[in-house]
């Protein structure tokens, strides 16, 4: 087994990759990480179990005007264990960027081919919320049901950048089944939404950092970075 090959940057060269970086996920840090690190803070490693699942998602934005422009898709990878995967696509359907979460490396990375860059260490919550997690949150607003399942719909504002944010989650699943950020200067909504699930873990190669990977360390500013948001998510809650 080859194992991955990880490779420490000066400060600066991380530095000036992480920027590029954190543009590039700055919606996937609150989805894929945010919502469930802030919960994982909240209970322990014991709780209901996560259920695996792969979800198709529709990103689109309902704009002032009542028309739609299409932004693309994003393929999202639930494993029982915490691990996720999610590949982003424009509208032409060109893969522009993959985040895997790897419980066996209890780290999240930003691959592109056989380069990672280390976002963070740990994949998060390893167990699913519960309907009481959810309605004792100060964000809770109400219920839905999605897919078969009791979504249940949380919303705060965030003052900072003039914009609210709605999401709907199914508590066993790690990944949002709707994400709305209402843009509050001209009403715009920038949606990601699931449109289908196939229930079932997926197959574990796309769960897994590739083998021989080299891998950036830049976890310690990311983490930080977290940190940052949860603390400002807490204050807005």
């Amino acid at each position: 087994m080859n194992l991955p090959i990880l490779r420490v940057l000066p400060s600066k060269q991380i530095r000036k990759r992480l920027q590029v970086a954190l543009l590039a996920v700055a919606s996937v840090l609150f989805v894929a990480s945010v919502a469930p690190f802030v919960r994982a803070q909240k209970q322990p490693e014991s709780g209901p179990p996560l259920k695996a699942a792969t979800i198709q998602v529709r990103r689109y934005v309902e704009n002032i005007d009542g028309t739609v422009t299409e932004k693309g898709t994003k393929t999202v990878y639930l494993s029982v264990d915490g691990s996720y995967t999610i590949i982003t696509r424009d509208e032409k359907g060109k893969r522009t960027q993959t985040l895997i979460a790897d419980a066996e490396q209890n780290a999240a990375f930003l691959v592109n081919g056989m380069e990672a860059t280390k976002m963070f260490s740990s994949v998060g919550s390893k167990t699913a919320g519960t309907p009481e997690d959810y309605q004792r949150d100060p964000a809770y607003v109400g219920e839905t049901v999605a897919f078969g399942e009791v979504a249940y719909i949380q919303r705060s504002s965030q003052e900072n950048s003039g914009q609210t944010d709605e999401v709907t989650s199914i508590p066993a699943l790690k990944f949002p089944v709707k994400f709305v950020t209402i843009k509050n200067a001209d009403g715009s909504k920038e949606v990601d939404e699931a449109i289908s699930i196939l229930w079932g873990e997926p197959p574990k190669k796309l769960l897994r950092l590739p083998e021989g990977a080299t891998v950036t360390d830049g976890s310690k500013m990311l983490d930080e970075q977290i940190k940052q948001i949860q603390q400002r998510a807490r204050r807005n809650n």
